[in-house]
C-alpha cells in the first residue's frame, strides 16, 4: 500500500516500509504516523524494515522516527537499509550473519544511530551501520549492529558488533557487563569480575586471542 510516498511491504523478514526519494522528510514521517494510527494493534510488538532508496536519513532523523514508532505504537526499528539497490525489490538487501568482511573503506562511510535513551528490557535495537547510545543498555535488552556499539553507560544487555561478518568493529561502554557479548562471528562471556568495583570505561574487541576487553585509554585518560 502507497500513501503519500510511504510503502507498506509484508517480507519474510517482517513489515518492510520504503520510503519514496523524492518525497521531502517531514512529509514522509507524518505519512508513516498516519498509516501506523490506521492499525495500531496489527503492528504493535512488530519490528520495521525501513529502506530510504537512494536517501540516507541523517542519524537524529533516524532516531526521531524509531522513537515515533516505539512511543505511540509499540513497534521498533529492526533495520535500516539504502543505496542504489534497495527499494527495488520487497527483500532487502541482507548479508547473512557471519558473511564477507565489508570491502576495505566500507566501514569509514557507515552511518550512524545516535539514540539518547536508556535501553529498557525487552527493546532491541537493530542498525547497518554504528550505533551510540546516550544512556544505559539494561539486561534483557539488545543492540545488534553492523558497525560499533558505543554504550555512553551501563552495558548490561546483549550487544552484536560486526553483525554481518567485520572483525574490526569493537563494543566500547564506560560500564562494560554485557549479559552476551558478540563480534562478527565470535562470542564472548561476560567480563570477569562483573558486579566488583568499578573498572571504568572498557573496549572490546578481536585480537589473535579472540575477543579481548581492555581500559578504554581514550576515553578513561590512561
Amino acid at each position: 500500500m502507497k500513501r503519500d510516498g510511504v510503502v507498506f511491504r509484508g517480507t519474510r523478514e517482517g513489515v518492510l516500509v520504503l520510503l519514496d526519494d523524492k518525497t521531502d522528510y517531514q512529509s514522509l514521517k507524518a505519512a508513516l504516523f498516519e498509516r501506523l494510527r490506521e492499525s495500531p494493534s496489527f503492528f504493535r510488538g512488530h519490528g520495521i524494515i525501513l529502506d530510504t532508496g537512494s536517501r540516507s536519513l541523517e542519524p537524529g532523523q533516524l532516531v526521531e522516527l524509531e522513537e515515533m514508532m516505539s512511543s505511540n505504537f509499540g513497534v521498533h526499528l529492526e533495520k535500516v537499509v539504502h543505496g542504489p539497490c534497495s527499494g527495488a525489490s520487497a527483500n532487502p538487501p541482507h548479508r547473512p550473519q557471519g558473511s564477507e568482511k565489508p570491502a576495505d573503506g566500507q566501514g569509514d562511510a557507515r552511518q550512524t544511530l545516535l539514540i539518547k535513551r536508556t535501553l529498557r528490557s525487552g527493546q532491541r535495537v537493530g542498525y547497518d551501520g554504528n550505533v551510540v547510545i546516550l544512556g544505559d543498555a539494561n539486561p534483557g535488552s539488545e543492540i545488534v549492529a553492523t558497525g560499533d556499539i558505543v554504550v555512553v553507560g551501563a552495558l548490561r544487555g546483549v550487544a552484536h558488533a560486526g553483525a554481518t561478518g567485520d572483525e574490526n568493529a569493537i563494543v566500547a561502554s564506560l560500564k562494560l557487563a554485557p549479559t552476551q557479548l558478540r563480534i562478527a562471528g565470535r562470542i564472548a562471556r561476560p567480563p570477569e569480575g562483573t558486579g566488583s568495583a568499578p573498572r571504568g570505561p572498557e573496549v572490546a574487541r578481536i585480537s589473535s586471542d579472540g575477543i579481548v576487553v581492555e581500559a578504554m585509554s581514550w576515553i578513561a585518560g590512561g
